[in-house]
């Protein structure tokens, strides 16, 4: 295990910083990747993205390689050294060894230049809110980025460690989040009648948009989770008159998730005359879909590097944003590989990146690297 990449991976982990807000991270991968020598680095991409780029100056593949600079706004219940130092932020998703990792790779390139093509590796802002690769994707200065191919690792907790599942077509869930804010009037507690009682609507909204989901399971095809409920205060005199819930609304394919976003709105707009109701479209995902030939290519890699190939984790319920650079690149896939069969879940406050899965993640990079032609054996 590479001593220098893990003691990065565990300072990256302690100084998080949310979506969007990436300062500090940004400056200290951009210090990382300026050390390895590419060809070109380009910063401040859709805010603070950077990417390096190593150019073979011979025809072949364009390869994109992407790991993620934002944390999550929770607060850290670990006793690790490297336990997070800021209050309320941590790397609960493992984009502290995502980024690790993609520099290993930007250290070999240092010393072994592609021959053929190019690679780029980029590191996104703001993929937790799904808004990071959009503004990656939209800035000018991406366009001068070589893509014909986009691929990113996502680590997976309870599949073995280092083993890789990649699905063939839908990788990840797309998603939108509502906000949800019913207005009406408040009342004494003792004449609810009087005003229009918000939380007797607000409970039975929560438990309707639940409802649709449309079949149990580990794994619908669709799903409305009720995310949170506020209303009113800890007091005993008031029929509260305004409150708030969030519903988060995930679906295989785009096209259901715009049914299911449709069903959804429906019902928070028959609360009635009396409700002044407004819906804001928050956290907005477009599905994730692998491309076939890449799918295969994943897991040659794999092979390659004498990592297990596996399934049945892929696709997964959760969403990712990098689905648009695939699109954006026309062909790519997003790859899953085991954290550990015993590994905390992702967004969990005692979650941490497992140092042990960072040679397994850069020897697949490398790898598939090679099985592109772009890099010599």
């Amino acid at each position: 295990m590479d001593a220098e990449i893990v003691a990065l991976r565990r300072s990256l982990h302690a100084w998080p910083e949310v979506s969007g807000r990436e300062e500090r991270t940004s400056e200290r991968i951009r210090r990382e990747l300026a050390a390895c020598n590419p060809s070109r680095l380009i910063t401040d991409l859709g805010g603070m993205g950077v990417c390096a780029v190593y150019e073979s100056g011979h025809d072949g593949p364009n390869i994109l390689l992407r790991a993620e600079l934002d944390a999550l706004p929770i607060a850290e219940c670990t006793a690790e050294i490297h336990s997070s130092q800021v209050a309320g932020v941590m790397h609960a998703c493992g984009h502290d060894g995502h980024m690790a990792a993609l520099i290993g790779v930007a250290r070999t390139l240092r010393d072994r230049s592609p021959t053929a093509g190019s690679v780029g590796l980029l590191f996104q802002p703001a993929e937790e809110t799904g808004t990071g690769a959009r503004a990656v994707a939209a800035d000018p200065a991406f366009d001068g980025i070589p893509s014909d191919e986009a691929y990113a690792i996502h680590n997976l907790p309870g599949a073995p460690l280092g083993a890789v599942d990649v699905a063939s077509g839908i990788a990840a869930y797309g998603s939108v989040g509502l906000r949800v804010t019913v207005i009406g009037s408040s009342s004494h507690a003792s004449e609810p009648d009087r005003g229009c009682a918000v939380a007797p609507r607000l409970g039975a909204l929560a438990a309707n948009l639940a409802a649709l989901t449309p079949e149990s399971g580990s794994r619908p095809s669709a799903l409305a989770t009720v995310t949170y409920l506020r209303c009113g205060e800890p007091a005993f005199g008031l029929s509260p008159g305004c409150g708030e819930l969030g519903v988060a609304l995930r679906a295989q394919t785009d096209k259901a998730l715009d049914t299911l976003l449709g069903r959804a709105e429906s019902l928070c707009t028959c609360l009635g005359e009396a409700f002044a109701v407004e819906i804001e479209r928050v956290d907005s995902f477009a599905a994730t879909v692998n491309t076939a030939n890449e799918a295969v290519t994943v897991r040659q890699a794999a092979h390659r590097a004498g990592l297990s190939v596996i399934s049945g984790f892929a696709p997964t319920g959760w969403s990712e944003d990098f689905g648009l650079l695939i699109n954006r690149a026309g062909r790519g896939a997003l790859v899953l590989m085991g954290s550990g069969e015993n590994q905390r879940p992702l967004h969990a406050n005692d979650y941490d990146f497992p140092d042990e899965l960072l040679a397994p993640m850069m020897k697949f990079w490398l790898s598939l690297l090679v099985v592109r032609g772009v890099l010599d054996a």
